[in-house]
């Protein structure tokens, strides 16, 4: 592994089974869990004092109950709306600590919820083992090979920082908060998508935990169906650990943002009409949203944007300077608020939508469009409108270019014919933001077009309540969820992690979900006691 620059953030630990690098994707004794130890009591049992203390024993990060000092902070996240009451909380520090819990949920007969960030948790974790992943956090770019390695815990602008040391931009998204691991394996939309393509189309490896404890290596040649499946099927299959994403030789872009006044219906209406036309005719090194942000009147904000509902133009261009400056000629004749453009480094896509680092609670829902028409226009015009109230963000994302193509590592859950992306955030505070009054805008408006729907993108969707079956099932085409169920079968037959976008596993009858060989030298330990 010469070439790598490292960045790890763990400690050497002498105790067994740690301080071998998670980098290295080989098989190695040394990684394995310690045979015969902890098992957990009979399925159906409480836990006992002294399981949770065996567990610990073998466990390098916290091991919690509910009414352990620090329980509640560990699953603290991003999305402040969930409520979490799992039965106990495990903090992994790497795979060895995956490994030794989930063999122990296993033995125990526990569901498994993983968490890190907060930001994309679907299903609420009663009653199982959560499994927080964020001090995984060691992170390694090889410059020569263009290749970073990411544990699961570090976030994606820790990684885009790490590639610009080298002049390289990794395919990261809006907010540079989200765990990179988790925001590729939903698909990936990258701020540079039209350019760059989907994230997952750029993961060439990935390490596993699966759910009764076993640690494979998964490429697209070491099990095609299994590395297919994970990079858009999320959690439903295991704890990925670690993956290889590739990067892009880039150092600037050319960005910044439009920011209008938006009061009235008729103006929203007059802004995405005019988006929808200008996207239609884009080279594809043109990146661009529109969002329609009710600004709170707070001094933080510049004056022009405090208090005020506006609808902020999102542009991030990588061709020639002057070409991106005439393609927003016309944007700029349209009486701006304000205006930013110009050369930025590529670590800044990340900060392009101005998302907000601070917690909140909140619910979303988005859909995948085919055209944006005038019933799309309408439907916007009305949920971004002064109508419904302060509590929501809407935005549409331009699609196409790169994110259309066919990929050459395929997976699923995207629809490569859609146009553009419209979601909608919903903050749940104040008096325009209950969940009943929020649900009714947010129904509305994908009521209202879904004519257009091609369906849903689950990194886009979720939040603040549980998702059902069949709003996880929309992000995927009936094919695909056939082919991810027989996966889900093979891997987790009993669905333990279910505490997701769930991928339901298949019945006998529907599909292969007979067990199957790992493939030659994928497997780092064998299913025993304790799974590795």
């Amino acid at each position: 592994m010469s070439g790598y620059a490292s960045q790890s953030a763990s400690e050497h630990d002498e105790r067994p089974g740690r301080g071998v690098p998670m980098t290295t994707f080989r098989h190695d004794a040394s990684a394995e869990a310690p045979r015969g130890g902890p098992r957990g009591p009979h399925r159906g049992a409480p836990l006992a004092d002294r399981d949770v203390a065996d567990l610990r024993r073998w466990v390098a990060g916290p091991v919690l109950l509910p009414d352990d000092p620090g329980f509640a902070a560990e699953f603290a996240g991003y999305n402040s709306a969930r409520v979490e009451r799992p039965a106990l909380a495990v903090g992994a520090t790497g795979t060895v600590d995956v490994a030794v819990a989930l063999a122990f949920a296993r033995d125990r007969g526990l569901t498994v919820a993983v968490a890190n960030t907060g930001h994309g948790r679907a299903r609420s974790a009663d009653g199982a083992l959560l499994l927080n992943v964020s001090r995984m956090t060691d992170l390694t770019v090889d410059p020569a090979a263009r290749v970073v390695r990411v544990g699961a815990g570090v976030p994606a602008r820790r990684v885009a920082e790490a590639a610009a040391e080298h002049g390289l931009a990794a395919p990261v998204g809006s907010s540079g908060q989200v765990g990179l691991v988790g925001y590729a394996l939903g698909g990936g939309l990258p701020v540079l998508g039209r350019t760059l393509g989907w994230a997952a189309e750029r993961v060439r490896a990935l390490e596993l935990v699966t759910p009764d404890a076993r640690t494979l290596r998964v490429t697209a040649e070491s099990d095609p169906e299994l590395f297919w499946a994970v990079r858009g099927g999320r959690d439903n299959f295991g704890v990925v650990t670690e993956l290889e994403l590739e990067l892009v030789p880039l150092r600037t872009f050319f960005g910044g943002g439009l920011h209008f006044a938006a009061e009235t219906e008729e103006r929203l209406a007059e802004l995405l009409g005019a988006y929808a036309a200008w996207t239609g005719g884009l080279p594809r090194q043109m990146h661009s949203s529109l969002a329609v942000v009710p600004f709170p009147d707070v001094p933080q904000l510049p004056p022009p944007l405090r208090g005020r509902r506006v609808a902020h133009l999102r542009v991030a261009w990588t061709g020639a300077p002057a070409e991106g400056e005439a393609l927003l000629a016309g944007w700029r004749e349209r009486g701006p608020l304000a205006v930013s453009w110009g050369e930025l480094p590529a670590t800044a896509v990340r900060t392009l939508h101005q998302e907000p680092d601070d917690p909140a609670p909140f619910t979303q829902d988005s859909a995948l469009l085919d055209r944006v028409d005038d019933a799309v226009v309408r439907a916007f015009a009305e949920a971004a409108g002064p109508g419904a109230g302060r509590a929501h963000v809407v935005e549409v994302r331009h699609l196409g270019g790169a994110l259309a193509q066919p990929a050459g590592r395929p997976f699923p859950g995207v629809r490569r014919s859609a146009s553009h992306l419209l979601s909608a955030v919903s903050i749940l505070l104040g008096p325009d933001g209950t969940p009943e009054a929020t649900g009714a805008v947010r129904g509305r408006l994908f009521d209202a077009v879904a004519g257009r729907s091609l369906g849903r993108l689950g990194n886009f969707t979720g939040g603040g309540e549980d998702m059902s079956a069949a709003v996880a099932a929309d992000a995927y085409e009936p094919a695909e969820l056939a082919r991810l169920r027989a996966v889900k079968a093979r891997l987790d037959p009993g669905n333990a992690f279910r505490h997701n976008a769930n991928i339901e596993p298949a019945g006998p009858l529907e599909g292969d979900t007979g067990d199957r060989p790992s493939p030659a030298g994928s497997v780092r330990g064998a299913s025993g006691t304790m799974g590795r």
